[in-house]
């Protein structure tokens, strides 16, 4: 590269200016420093303090092999509570249900502020529960699990509604199991959006005992009926 790139009419050649640039910055007085931070505020800190948490329980569950960075990626907000000793109590779906009310923007509300598009919690069926329950339908319970299967129907159209119980029961017959009955489940209506009251379903649950076979067999077994139910009412 020829030196007349690096000329200039102030300088001359390179070295020339390279050396007159030199002096000057060695005659110009040193940079002021930069002001200092401003003072963090309680929630900085608070919000600080999290952070850190964070980090140290996830390089615990990493450590333990219950968590790898690897797994993150995009996804619907999820949130998992549990009792580390397993024991079923009530404070562990209370606690699930704080989770889930924390995360407002979840339900992607509309503008009437109450209609959203759906979420919920999963968790395991309480034995004692639908227990008292199928002994409110009258029939003797059997030694087995009691399985549930929550069931949405059209709410309005009476025909489809007895369509789809049928179609439910005889493919829950069809696998073995034993029939206990319907549950209507509750439901509160005034905490929900006009929208969302308009279009809900008819909520029920049927109960029917499983038997006291592997976990993994009853999973397939029900899972299949599940998808033939599905089938069946698309046709």
């Amino acid at each position: 590269m020829s030196e007349e790139l690096f000329s200039s009419p102030v300088y001359g050649g390179g070295a020339e200016r390279s050396e007159a640039e030199g002096a000057a910055r060695a005659a110009s007085p040193p940079p002021p420093p930069p002001p200092p931070p401003p003072p963090q505020t309680g929630g900085e800190k608070e919000g600080g303090k999290k952070k850190n948490r964070f980090f140290s329980n996830a390089k615990k569950l990493e450590d333990g092999h219950a968590y790898s960075p690897s797994d993150e990626h995009d996804a619907c907000g999820v949130g998992f509570v549990a009792a580390i000793d397993g024991k079923p109590r009530r404070e562990v779906v209370a606690r699930a249900i704080d989770a889930l009310k924390a995360v407002w923007h979840r339900g992607a509300v509309d503008a009437d502020g109450k209609t959203g598009d759906g979420c919920g919690i999963h968790l395991q069926v309480p034995q004692d529960f639908f227990r008292e329950a199928v002994q409110q339908t009258g029939h003797k319970l059997r030694s087995g699990r009691i399985a549930v299967g929550q069931i949405f129907l059209p709410r309005t159209d009476y025909n489809a509604q007895e369509t789809c119980r049928t179609i439910v029961e005889s493919e829950i017959l069809r696998f073995g199991f034993y029939l206990y009955g319907w549950r209507q489940v509750p439901i509160d209506i005034s905490i929900i959006g006009e929208k969302a009251n308009a279009t809900r379903p008819e909520i029920e649950q049927i109960m029917f005992d499983a038997g006291d076979g592997n976990l993994e067999e009853l999973d397939r077994r029900l899972y299949l009926c599940r998808r033939r139910i599905e089938k069946r009412v698309r046709e």
